[in-house]
């Protein structure tokens, strides 16, 4: 399965609010557009830090107060929240190089749960790694195979290996 890179903790402006309030504090910075998704809540005893993107006028300032009269901005490392790929290049940047990537299809299909690639010959014995990141950019799918050759007979079947995840071929497909 993919894994994420491990993240270090960045020093950013935080709203410091007593655990009670915090939820009501969340909405409202929400509101105000300065909370920072990017970073993970922290909660220290009966605090709650939320990361913002700048700082707050007045104007904000006093809304926050009117919720906690007890909250303050603060210097806080907070985490980044772990971001899941957009596609395959970014999930398998770092485990393959660049020419690698270069060459890397750009799509694939999805079946059900069950992903199907066209893995070009330079990358064969990289092949379950692609299949680790195909499933890394896509969570719903379970199973990934590469196709091994042409589509042949009246069924046009096209062989296929198992690349990675669950090794089976049935799957229910919603149109």
């Amino acid at each position: 399965m993919y894994t994420m890179k491990v993240n270090t903790q960045t020093e950013r402006l935080g709203i410091a609010v007593s655990k009670v309030k915090a939820e009501q504090i969340r909405r409202l910075l929400g509101l105000i557009g300065v909370l920072d998704e990017n970073f993970k809540v922290a909660k220290i005893n009966d605090n709650v830090i939320f990361p913002i993107i700048r700082e707050l006028n007045t104007e904000e300032v006093n809304e926050v107060l009117k919720v906690d009269s007890n909250a303050n901005i603060v210097s806080f490392k907070f985490t980044p929240k772990p971001r899941k790929p957009r596609n395959l290049i970014e999930a398998l940047s770092g485990k393959l190089e660049p020419w690698m990537l270069a060459i890397l299809p750009r799509s694939f299909s999805i079946v059900g749960d069950i992903a199907i690639i066209e893995v070009p010959e330079q990358l064969y014995s990289y092949r379950r790694v692609i299949g680790e990141g195909v499933m890394a950019v896509n969570s719903s799918v379970k199973a990934v195979y590469m196709k091994t050759g042409r589509t042949e007979g009246i069924y046009r079947i096209r062989p296929i290996e198992h690349i990675a995840g669950e090794e089976r071929t049935e799957t229910v497909h919603v149109e």
